[in-house]
């Protein structure tokens, strides 16, 4: 598997360009009986869109306002099966996001799975919750790897090879890694750490458009940033 993780402040720009249809979203979604839809389906998470596609984008967005303290409470991550993968139910899916959700922490938070095509989720969880506290997505390169092993090695998926330094944390759990509350590296190492093989890079500068869009962040996202729990009070 392949995973693309961004962080942003508007919950309901990103489902709009998840969800379309239209313009607003390059996306489709092919249902079990192979019929073809445009934009996106939600098929899992904590909270659901029903006739109101919308409605799910909302509910995070006024968990976030819980806290303005936290300046980015969208956490984003796209997965992609290999493309010698077979085609994954909807309801495997579903059951890969809540396995995600458990590992990552933020099963409690409001979040949502949207599917496009046949072989791509994405994962859409406000780090806020209802009541104020906040998901801290601190390592969230590492321990996805580690969810996205666990995954394949569950479906039988094609295992996407990791740089040794992924191999070696998920190997060997917090090995590696900075102990200790809010022991963290600074900026510029950050920038210059090694990133696991299927973890992509969002392109900032990327437009919208049906060629480009696996690479491009909604607009106000940080690429593969973190953000440090900052909680009211």
């Amino acid at each position: 598997m392949i995973a693309k993780i961004s962080t942003g402040a508007d919950p309901v720009g990103l489902a709009r360009y998840l969800m379309g249809p239209g313009r607003e979203t390059p996306h489709t979604y092919r249902d079990e009986r192979k019929r073809l839809h445009e934009g996106g389906q939600v098929i899992g998470g904590t909270v659901t869109a029903g006739a109101d596609r919308m409605r799910w984008a909302r509910d995070l967005e006024r968990s976030a306002s819980a806290n303005t303290q936290v300046t980015k409470p969208v956490w984003h991550c796209s997965l992609r099966a290999a493309p010698t993968d077979r085609r994954l139910t909807d309801a495997e899916w579903a059951d890969i996001g809540q396995d995600v959700a458990e590992h990552m922490g933020y099963g409690e938070h409001p979040w949502a799975m949207v599917r496009h095509d046949d072989d791509h989720v994405h994962i859409v969880v406000s780090r806020v919750d209802f009541e104020g506290m906040t998901w801290k997505n601190s390592h969230d390169r590492w321990k996805v790897v580690e969810a996205m092993r666990a995954v394949e090695q569950r479906y039988e998926l094609t295992e996407v090879a990791s740089p040794a330094r992924a191999q070696r944390q998920v190997s060997t759990g917090n090995a590696g890694r900075p102990s200790g509350p809010g022991r963290s590296r600074p900026a510029s190492d950050s920038a210059r750490s090694s990133r696991p093989r299927g973890i992509a890079r969002p392109d900032a500068g990327a437009r919208h458009s049906r060629s480009n869009w696996r690479h491009r962040p909604w607009p106000g996202c940080i690429s593969g940033a973190t953000s440090r729990r900052r909680q009211a009070g």
